[in-house]
């Protein structure tokens, strides 16, 4: 299967091709509470007879920012599970992320250090980033613009973007849920052949935008072949994440080539967002290098 990337029709390719299936946009609740009214665990198929759900489960980990999107639909055991294994990965993944877009999870904004140079460290502190090393970046004063080259802590890429899917399905509604034929393989070392179609994700951090947090799930529509089933875009303060989530037996009917485009939103300047493409499909436990581009106001006592 080949891959076509649109980089010119992002709105055209969304509204023609998917339908909105969920999102939080909208809502000014304190909390917003997903709940299937069955008292079944999503990912284990245990009922409350069974299993406990007495955790405040945050349907989307709290290290990413969220204090709002909470679900009913995963059991103690499972939220536990989760939370040792791919979900420390992705915190490993998105720390030096979270560090450059002060975003503060269950305690504090991570403080980024590079395993390898210690001299390499950044500190977002009362509302100002420290950086300790000249080296990590490359500053473009024209256009107030930084490019930070960061390795991530060492992390499992495959359970980053299993991480990734289990977020998808908590937040989809039940109907599409239910459609969803790899849910052991969460849990589980099971080799499944995803196509880089899958496990190739964007990220970026979009300047100059409101902070926000917000979660947008897109089901294909019935009359469409050749895009994926389902795509997630995830936003957390100005950190961008789009996700295609595998759904095989909803994918077979696709072609040799695919198209797939990135969600921009209509944002201008779309070029000056600097999205990353990273695959995530390895099982080895690394670091990961990124090269993140973001925008700034002013720069102090920097040579």
């Amino acid at each position: 299967m080949n891959i076509r990337y649109n980089k010119e029709n992002s709105i055209a390719y969304f509204d023609n091709n998917y339908n909105l299936v969920m999102t939080n946009f909208d809502c000014q609740e304190s909390q917003f509470i997903l709940d299937d009214k069955n008292n079944t665990c999503r990912f284990c198929g245990k009922t409350k007879n069974e299993v406990t759900f007495s955790n405040k489960c945050h349907a989307i980990p709290e290290l990413l920012g969220n204090k709002k999107i909470i679900t009913n639909n995963e059991c103690d055991i499972c939220n536990h599970y989760y939370g040792d294994t791919i979900e420390s990965d992705l915190g490993k993944f998105t720390s030096p992320l979270r560090t450059l877009d002060h975003i503060k999870g269950k305690n504090k904004i991570p403080k980024y250090r590079d395993v390898k140079n210690p001299r390499n460290t950044a500190e977002f502190l009362n509302g100002t980033l420290y950086v300790q090393n000249r080296n990590m970046l490359t500053v473009d004063q024209e256009n107030k613009r930084l490019c930070f080259n960061l390795k991530t802590e060492k992390c499992i890429p495959i359970n980053v973007y299993k991480s990734l899917v289990r977020i998808a399905l908590n937040c989809m509604p039940k109907e599409y849920f239910d459609k969803f034929d790899n849910i052991k393989w969460l849990k589980s070392d099971e080799t499944i052949e995803l196509n880089k179609m899958y496990t190739n994700i964007f990220f970026k951090i979009i300047p100059n935008i409101p902070q926000m947090f917000n979660i947008f799930l897109f089901i294909r529509k019935n009359e469409v072949q050749n895009i994926p089933y389902c795509q997630m875009v995830l936003i957390s303060n100005n950190l961008f994440f789009q996700v295609i989530i595998p759904f095989l037996n909803e994918d077979k009917i696709l072609s040799d080539v695919v198209e797939i485009a990135e969600c921009n939103f209509g944002l201008k300047d779309e070029k000056e967002h600097y999205t990353n493409i990273i695959n995530l499909s390895s099982k080895k436990n690394t670091y990961i290098s990124l090269a993140i581009n973001t925008n700034y106001k002013k720069i102090e006592n920097f040579k």
